[in-house]
């Protein structure tokens, strides 16, 4: 019984260790953290990673944590690339192997204004598929077992397709053919064929529900000094399938928020945005969406008004529980609101939740109620440092959030 004991507190001790231990770490170059992990491995473990979680982390004995550095003269040198450490527990037991990115310091310029979002799908998005009703009364599925939630129209008959109005308007001018689909699945592209049911003198369907554009509003998190953009902190998934939307073009619209629906314990609150789509009011364009983010070039007209200095990059091991800021804009003013960081994750399995927060800002709190729809992409700062941004309310405590660390963000941007 002892001898189970003891190999059980090992176990738990030696993987609440290897929790400890983030798996990826990115270092600015000329950061004194280079140092540390070339001359005091160790200390810095001791310093930069298990200070991280605060006082719930496991207590570490002193040394009791070995680093090997495969190119200290690398990290001596500060050279940007990639480096890898071993962590070992008392020089003996493998704990991780950990990769070190070594980057050029990052500046961006914050953001925390409201930004209209509109984007097109890059194929025709199937919701799901259903019965029609044909001109002699009866029900078909010509769809079913053939068509998923997910899918992606890309062509009819060999004809590309790229809305919903090109979509219908085929189908129709087909007839009673059959049509054959080109369609896309989880990245791979196949055919399939389905029999139209004819539901009107004119007209012909194939019992899918389908989507080819969507639109909303929410932050703008950073630009950085070439125009590129990063928002939402999370990615643009379809509300009914609730999968990550394959785009193939979007743009980013000047919005103004109009109103504010308060949150309340079980219900999110949000923030309502007048969105205008002629082009006059674009402000840039979406090239890409991620699960961490949607990402673009902003116009050059707009980033010649950013009047706000540009702020330094934290990355995610820096930033620690505590105070801590997000800069927001609700009622036509951008502000920086106080927050306190909860709980760190630097090896979450969900990039959008790798830490939580908490809306300490009376003023916040009484006018939204909290996080609520909309704030989406707002920077979260600390030490003067750009840190991440909000990507989550918690539905049954709106003061509180999730997170994304800015650094995920980051390497969107290509």
């Amino acid at each position: 019984m002892l001898a189970v004991s003891l190999v059980l507190i090992g176990s738990y001790y030696y993987y609440q260790l290897r929790e400890m231990i983030p798996d990826h770490i990115t270092i600015e170059a000329g950061s004194t953290k280079l140092k540390k992990i070339n001359e005091e491995p160790e200390a810095f473990f001791q310093d930069e990673v298990v200070q991280t979680l605060g006082t719930d982390a496991v207590r570490i004995p002193k040394n009791a944590v070995h680093i090997v550095v495969d190119d200290k003269e690398a990290f001596a040198e500060q050279d940007v690339g990639t480096y890898h450490v071993q962590y070992t527990l008392l020089g003996i037991v493998g704990l991780k192997n950990v990769q070190i990115d070594v980057v050029e310091e990052q500046e961006v310029y914050p953001g925390g204004f409201p930004v209209g979002i509109y984007v097109e799908t890059e194929g025709i998005l199937v919701i799901g598929s259903g019965s029609v009703t044909g001109m002699d009364g009866i029900s078909y599925e010509p769809a079913k077992n053939i068509i998923q939630s997910g899918d992606y129209i890309t062509s009819i008959n060999g004809k590309p397709v790229t809305t919903k109005e090109e979509f219908i308007q085929t189908v129709n001018e087909e007839g009673a053919n059959p049509v054959i689909l080109g369609i896309r699945r989880n990245g791979e592209e196949s055919r399939v064929k389905l029999n139209p049911v004819k539901t009107g003198k004119e007209e012909f369907r194939l019992g899918i529900w389908i989507r080819d554009n969507t639109q909303g509003v929410g932050m703008l998190t950073f630009v950085t000094p070439k125009g590129q953009f990063g928002a939402l902190g999370h990615g643009i998934t379809d509300v009914d399938t609730g999968l990550l939307m394959n785009i193939e073009k979007g743009r980013l619209l000047d919005t103004e928020i109009i109103s504010i629906v308060k949150g309340k314990d079980g219900t999110p609150g949000e923030l309502v945005g007048m969105i205008d789509y002629r082009q006059e009011y674009n402000i840039g364009s979406v090239i890409r969406n991620t699960k961490c983010g949607i990402f673009g070039n902003i116009d050059e007209t707009v980033l010649s008004n950013f009047t706000n200095q540009p702020v330094k990059i934290a990355m995610k091991q820096d930033m620690k529980k505590g105070p801590a800021v997000i800069r927001t804009c609700i009622d036509g003013e951008i502000r920086e609101y106080d927050i306190n960081i909860l709980e760190i994750n630097l090896n979450s399995e969900d990039e959008n939740k790798s830490f939580l927060l908490e809306i300490t800002d009376e003023e916040l709190i009484e006018k939204t109620g909290g996080i609520v729809q909309g704030m989406s992409g707002s920077p979260v700062l600390q030490d003067g440092k750009l840190v991440g941004a909000v990507t989550h309310v918690l539905v049954q405590d709106s003061s509180k959030g999730y997170g994304i660390f800015v650094e995920e963000m980051l390497k969107q941007c290509k």
